[in-house]
């Protein structure tokens, strides 16, 4: 738990916290839009539509000017731009620009994200990610809630991971300013790897999502589905657990279920007290 006088020195310092981000409006040409920020007291963190005219059309819009306390959003429509492609969930990002958003994150907000690596690809990449709680550059409180998100491990399946690069930068930025975050960042530790499998994603092709194999990006580089690679079931029908016995009746060693497994798989594989 955050100290009550550290909830204080961090709500008399948010005006200062950067809120404008690298997303423009009107085609690159406009005002930056300044994120997050609130609708009549509800707090947005990407783009919204509310905003559109009929005349207009269904247009994703943010604001270029809000109250620097509140974080309310001017009313009038010359204060409002079209966003562009920069934005929050206006694009898919590439790993590099995964990676950056991660690191960026960790760096600008220390004591809030901290980066980390649970491994490599079949080809070298980082599989990266992210620890988001209050006090995040210090020791874990003991019996502290953990909860684990990971996403893309279909190469070709590219919503998730936008998703999780999202949810990642609205729990940092929603700190202090919105109190179900939080809550959530007070309490409880969350871990977030975008992306399991960039070498498929790297395959992949855009608005081709249905593919099934290894050309489509679904697979990994050894022609290996992810999904299907954890141990789960064993030569018996039964559900494997770490107690269980091998054939031999000697006690199975919880190692050896990883063997032989995509190293992405065994990145994955190991309980949370290993991240």
């Amino acid at each position: 738990m955050v100290s009550s006088i550290a909830l204080l020195l961090l709500f008399s310092v948010l005006p200062l916290l950067p809120t404008t981000m690298c997303c423009s409006t009107n085609y690159g040409k406009g005002l930056p839009c300044l994120i997050p920020y609130k609708l009549s007291g509800q707090i947005y963190f990407s783009c919204t539509i509310t905003r559109s005219t009929q005349e207009e059309g269904v247009l994703a819009k943010c604001p270029t000017k809000i109250d620097e306390y509140s974080l309310e959003a001017s009313k009038e429509e010359s204060d409002w731009g079209v966003c562009h492609t920069d934005c929050p969930m206006r694009r898919y990002q590439d790993n590099a620009q995964l990676r950056s958003a991660i690191s960026n994150l960790s760096s600008s907000f220390p004591d809030l994200a901290t980066k980390f690596s649970i491994g490599r690809s079949v080809l070298g990449q980082n599989l990266l990610g992210v620890r988001l709680t209050a006090g995040a550059s210090e020791k874990r409180t003991l019996l502290k809630p953990m909860v684990r998100l990971i996403a893309n491990m279909h190469g070709n399946e590219v919503t998730g991971r936008e998703v999780l690069t999202h949810l990642a930068m609205v729990l940092v930025r929603g700190m202090g300013r919105d109190k179900r975050i939080t809550r959530i960042m007070e309490t409880t530790e969350v871990h977030i790897v975008p992306t399991v499998n960039p070498d498929g994603w790297d395959r992949a092709t855009e608005e081709e999502c249905g593919g099934q194999d290894y050309a489509s990006g679904r697979w990994n580089e050894n022609k290996a589905d992810l999904n299907r690679d954890f141990p789960v079931i064993d030569n018996n029908g039964s559900r494997i657990r770490s107690h269980d016995l091998s054939s031999d009746r000697k006690p199975r060693k919880w190692d050896s279920l990883w063997v032989g497994r995509q190293p992405e798989t065994v990145a994955i594989g190991p309980g949370p007290e290993d991240w």
